[in-house]
C-alpha cells in the first residue's frame, strides 16, 4: 500500500543509511528492512496552490521496539493525486546520562 503513495522519483532517509532513491528501491527497502512499522500521523498541511505538502508523525515497530518520528513531503499532480516524494525518519536523540 505505501508503494501506490510513492512518486516514481521518491527519496527515503533513514538514519545510519544511504538515501534510497526511487518508488520500487524504496519499497523494497522498507519491505526488507522495517516489514512491521505503523506510522501515526500527528498533522499536516498543503499549500495554498494544492501543488505541495506536509505530513509528520510518529512510527512503531511490532518487533524490534523501535520508535522515532518521520516527515513526509508530498507533491499534488495535475489529477489531484498526492504522492510522496520525500520521506525521513529518525529515531528519538539519545537522552544525556
Amino acid at each position: 500500500m505505501y508503494q501506490a503513495f510513492l512518486a516514481r522519483n521518491a527519496r527515503s532517509h533513514r538514519q545510519g543509511s544511504r538515501p534510497v532513491v526511487g518508488r520500487d528501491a524504496a519499497a523494497e527497502w522498507l519491505k526488507v528492512s522495517s516489514p512491521d512499522l505503523i506510522a501515526v500521523t500527528g498533522t499536516g498541511e498543503s499549500a495554498r496552490s494544492g501543488d505541495f505538502g506536509y505530513t509528520y508523525g510518529t512510527y512503531t515497530s511490532k518487533g524490534a521496539p523501535r520508535k522515532g518520528s518521520y516527515l513526509r513531503l508530498w507533491s499534488g499532480t495535475l489529477e489531484g493525486q498526492w504522492l510522496i516524494v520525500t520521506d525521513v525518519a529518525s529515531p528519538p536523540p539519545s537522552l544525556p546520562r
